[in-house]
């Protein structure tokens, strides 16, 4: 049986508190770091405390071969329920777990599905992989309203990213979020390799004008501009240059555009990129990963082919040479390189330190990875990249500030660090302005603005952006002689310490002096500093006089 990582652990743990108060339950957990192990321990463990079976619904027949796999090596019982593959009804010959599709559940059986074969009290237990593509209706809605007529039944959605371009929601719809452990969380714990991201500027692909469908870019109109000569190798030269020695993923959104790239790129590494698409025979697709991945090609260019259910630590670069606005599509795409290598896998399994992780994966033959973004213009278009999903609690603006950076510098930039540099540097600059308020609030309040009484001129509010506040030793400094320094600029601070200096030298009156005299007084022309004093004298002498 395959031993739980600590985050698997504790995500089974939450799944199994949630139904303790409701019936369904959501996991958000990155690509890349064992979703399906994780499902198969809280199967395992339901099965056996029930007596009962689990149901595996999936939408794609990568994702079915995968989960069986994975089940049957915590030694579970599994049936495929799928096309030519049929799972036994009979209660003497069922096993632990059927997977099927939910095509197969759905509309198999001549529409009616092959769900009616089953009756729902046999089940603990439903399994939704991959549960971002749930909806609100059809065929997942029409499946799980069958099963659910059992009323102890319990249900589980994962995912990668619960995110939905049609804004269904479906953390509600599965009881909500029980645990989660996203990218950033698993490069920061040492489970997934650091990301690089290069962005490649491609001023031929203009999306100004493309339209928005569900949610994302027109898919016509999104390839008809990438099919274009110019953009195909805009894309093609950049990637080639960028990924020497790296087994790269190459998506794109059309299969002409895919089987031109591979053209265009076999040009310059002749024989070593190859396209893969739905027209691809599915034997022919299996023979050709097996080749990617020992090296005989260096690029596949798919169209959606390889997004779900493909894993092969080797990948060291993807391309996105399909702009998108799908969080959800952009992570899928994205996780196909973050795994760390096959050589290192088991072993950070036994690490308990994030950093001896970090370590091993920093030494290893990949110690990161990269991603390929290709940007023009997108107009009114905010099309998603690696900032996006390392993000964390990061604002907006830092993220945006980020991607742009990346955009400018040229070469690819760890996007962890530019997201924390940029973050840095807003909550900087949110701080002077805070300090440039209470500066303007803390003058309001004076009877005699510093200025004002030493007969000087404040610097240009515009300087104010690029300073910092005044260091602790000026600020003691003027305090000792009457002024309140906290809410001025560094340069502020120097205007009013020269003028100090000036008439310490000069042997004029002091700030404590000229102030008193302008408010008591009304005196604001230049004296000296003995002839402050006695007219200072005087006048207090005069007024304890009356006084007595």
């Amino acid at each position: 049986m395959i031993a739980l990582r600590p985050y698997q652990d504790e995500a089974s743990a939450s799944v199994f508190r949630a139904w303790e108060t409701r019936d369904a339950a959501l996991i958000v957990m990155a690509t890349g770091v064992g979703k399906t192990v994780m499902f198969s321990d809280i199967i395992r463990r339901t099965v056996a405390a029930t007596g009962k079976q689990a149901l595996v619904l999936a939408h794609r027949q990568e994702l079915i071969w995968q989960a069986k796999k994975t089940l049957k090596a915590f030694g579970l019982k599994v049936s495929v329920e799928m096309g030519e593959h049929k799972a036994s009804a009979d209660w003497f010959h069922r096993p632990d777990v059927i997977v099927s599709t939910v095509q197969t559940q759905a509309v198999g059986c001549g529409g009616n599905g092959r769900m009616s074969k089953f009756r729902p009290e046999d089940f603990a237990l439903v399994v939704i992989d991959e549960a971002h593509h749930y909806g609100h209706t059809g065929i997942y809605e029409k499946t799980l309203k069958w099963y659910r007529t059992n009323p102890s039944l319990k249900i589980l959605g994962v995912t990668a990213t619960p995110d939905r371009l049609d804004k269904q929601n479906i953390v509600s719809k599965l009881g909500g979020i029980a645990f989660s452990f996203d990218t950033l969380d698993a490069i920061k714990d040492g489970w997934l390799v650091p990301v690089k991201q290069r962005m490649i500027v491609a001023a031929s692909i203009d999306l100004s004008h493309v339209r928005t469908q569900a949610g994302d870019l027109n898919p016509g109109e999104l390839s008809e501009i990438m099919e274009s000569e110019r953009p195909l190798h805009q894309v093609a030269g950049p990637l080639v240059e960028e990924t020497f020695g790296l087994r790269t993923i190459v998506f794109t959104v059309s299969v002409k555009q895919a089987e031109r790239l591979a053209e265009i790129i076999n040009r310059s590494r002749p024989g070593k990129a190859i396209a893969v698409s739905a027209k691809t025979p599915k034997e022919n697709r299996r023979e050709i990963l097996k080749l990617f991945k020992r090296g005989v090609y260096q690029y596949v260019v798919n169209v959606g082919i390889l997004t779900e259910g493909f894993d092969d630590s080797g990948v060291g670069c993807v391309a996105v040479a399909r702009p998108t606005k799908s969080r959800a599509l952009y992570q899928q795409m994205a996780g196909r390189c973050i795994r760390p290598s096959e050589s290192i896998a088991h072993t950070l399994g036994d690490l308990q330190d994030a950093s001896a992780r970090k370590e091993l994966i920093a030494a290893s033959d990949k110690p990161e990875c990269l991603i390929i973004d290709y940007c023009g213009n997108a107009g009114k278009h905010k099309l998603i990249c690696t900032a996006d999903l390392l993000a964390g609690d990061a604002p907006p603006k830092a993220v945006e500030r980020a991607r742009k950076r990346a955009e400018k510098t040229g070469e690819a930039v760890d996007m962890t660090e530019e997201i924390a540099r940029a973050k840095r540097e807003l909550e900087m600059e949110e701080a002077r302005k805070r300090l440039r308020v209470v500066a303007k609030t803390t003058y309001r309040k004076l009877d005699i603005d510093p200025f004002e009484a030493l007969g000087v001129t404040r610097p240009p509010a515009s300087f104010a952006r690029f300073d910092e506040g005044p260091t602790e030793k000026m600020v003691n400094l003027l305090a000792k002689n009457g002024i309140d320094a906290s809410g001025m600029t560094m340069r502020e601070a120097k205007v009013i310490m020269r003028e100090l200096f000036r008439r310490w030298d000069a042997k004029l009156a002091s700030v404590k002096q000229s102030t008193w005299l302008k408010t008591k007084m009304g005196l604001s022309v230049p004296l000296r500093k003995d002839e402050a004093s006695r007219i200072m004298d005087r006048v207090i002498g005069a007024r304890k006089a009356v006084a007595r």
